[in-house]
């Protein structure tokens, strides 16, 4: 098992321990610290020509922007948003 499958796995087990089994709710904010706790997320630099344009959170140029690990990309096999 790889280091990413590794964190995937506790990221699902802390979610599911957090919302439906303990009946607490996640917000978005709380599932992000997760995320890039695990490695899961990385932190970058918000760059329109590379995020693309039209945000709805108001984020401009050089404000902090979260990413998925490239790892978790490849694991699940697809595109960064899907």
């Amino acid at each position: 098992m790889t280091d990413i499958t590794r964190a995937m796995a506790k990221f699902v087990k802390w979610a599911m321990q957090e919302g439906p089994w303990d009946g607490c709710d996640l917000d978005g904010a709380s599932v992000q610290d997760k995320a890039e706790e695990l490695g899961l997320l990385v932190k970058t630099k918000y760059d329109p020509e590379i995020h693309g344009e039209g945000d709805d959170f108001g984020t401009d140029a050089g404000d902090d922007w979260f990413v998925l690990h490239p790892d978790v990309i490849a694991a699940v096999g697809g595109a960064s948003s899907d």
